[in-house]
């Protein structure tokens, strides 16, 4: 590997961007390559979560690859552009719109959305294993997701 630009880790899975457009999956003992995938327009967030590990790419879209087999198990459009971030929490992954939307993912690819009533969000951090910290117009704000 050429050095990854973003790495996750979870439940003996590691992914790692690599190489503009591609997620390599690592095996977490030794670091040999097990899978290697091309997933489009550069992948800007990636974030394990059990089994999945979920990649924002270029186009504001979700795709959720599974960890073992590399197979992509879904992709989704959240709809309107969302920040780069995707974190992990106990609820599913999340992501949040520049709106003020805040998004989750079920574990079945239903997207659940709710208002943080903040006017704008321009990152999104995990905070504790049930919160997010949205970042913004206005300042920081701890929610947790839909």
């Amino acid at each position: 590997m050429r050095g990854p630009q973003v790495v996750a880790v979870a439940s003996g899975h590691v992914a790692a961007h690599e190489r503009g457009s591609r997620l390599v999956g690592l095996d977490a003992v030794t670091g040999a390559v097990r899978w290697d995938v091309p997933l489009g327009t550069w992948p800007r967030a990636v974030v394990a979560a059990g089994a999945l590990v979920w990649v924002r790419d270029g186009r504001g879209g979700l795709t959720a690859v599974d960890a073992t087999t590399a197979e992509v198990n879904r992709r989704l459009d959240p709809g309107e552009r969302p920040v780069a971030d995707v974190v992990s929490t106990v609820h599913g992954p999340v992501v949040a719109r520049r709106s003020g939307v805040l998004l989750r993912v079920d574990h079945d690819g239903t997207i659940r959305e709710g208002a943080t009533a903040v006017r704008r969000v321009d990152a999104l951090h995990a905070l504790t294993p049930d919160t997010v910290l949205l970042a913004g117009a206005g300042g920081l704000r701890a929610v947790s997701p839909p």
